[in-house]
């Protein structure tokens, strides 16, 4: 029964996931941003699995490791997404009273990082060209764009409309899954809290990026905020039905008789 509620939930997230078009015309046009996203969401699959099992295999940790490694190869972005991989894992091990688990998990992280990230280094410093975002800006002006609220309000605003734009349809059907379904009695919280650490530290880092880009801001976003929403929205899916309870035990425990 319980690998048929896994089958009914993962069918629901797969039509949300074809209701947002933006996502599958992405893909067609052929952007790193869908393959980078399944770099994504492979890397908090596996620390889910990880985080929920009663015994933790630190393989499952380097295999996620790689995986965002892997993204980190794809785009710079990726970059990012390995270091709030990393970032997290002392607050999940802090969350979970778990604390001297640190110094074993994040070395984990690492070694199933590390042979892509030797290819990165290599690429990096014998034929990358610099970053344009940070290429001829000085502290000075970095510090200054950080602090300028325009700015802040130019960023929530953009990110908000290209939400919107992106999945109207979808976000409806999220909000009509919150309120029939409701949460999960027994899946373990554990399994979420890192998944969210990982996610809240990238929204915080493309929010400093589009901070400090050099570029015309409005110009910016417009070009480039539908693409960062798209690399994050599996991710974003796995967390929304790993929190919902599946219809069938639910449909079950209200005394109807499920389709299976």
């Amino acid at each position: 029964m319980e690998a048929l509620d896994a089958i009914a939930l993962g069918l629901l997230a797969g039509l949300f996931l074809l209701g947002t078009y933006r996502f599958i015309r992405t893909g067609v046009m052929l952007y790193a941003d869908v393959p980078l996203s399944f770099y994504f969401l492979a890397a908090l699959v596996i620390m889910g699995v990880y985080d929920s099992a009663e015994r933790n295999s630190l393989g499952l940790l380097a295999l996620a490791g790689f995986a965002a490694a892997c993204a980190a190869w794809t785009k710079n972005e990726g970059l990012l997404f390995l270091l709030c991989v990393l970032a997290s894992r002392p607050v999940v091990c802090w969350m979970n009273n778990r604390s001297r688990d640190i110094f074993r998990e994040i070395p984990s992280c690492l070694v199933g990082a590390a042979p892509v990230l030797m290819v990165i280094v290599i690429f990096k410093f014998t034929i990358s060209m610099e970053n344009d975002l940070v290429k001829g800006q000085s502290r000075d002006t970095i510090w200054l764009r950080l602090f300028d609220a325009s700015r802040v309000v130019l960023i929530i605003r953009g990110f908000l409309v290209e939400l919107w734009q992106m999945g109207t349809i979808s976000l409806f059907v999220a909000g009509l899954s919150l309120i029939f379904l409701g949460s999960s009695p027994t899946r373990p919280r554990r399994t979420i809290t890192g998944l969210v650490s990982v996610l809240l530290l990238m929204l915080a880092g493309y929010f400093l990026a589009y901070l400090s880009t050099p570029y015309n801001l409005a110009i910016y976003i417009n070009h480039s905020m539908d693409r960062v929403l798209i690399q994050l929205l599996p991710s974003v899916l796995l967390l929304l039905f790993l929190y919902l309870d599946d219809p069938v035990a639910e449909s079950l425990r209200r005394g109807q008789r499920g389709p299976y």
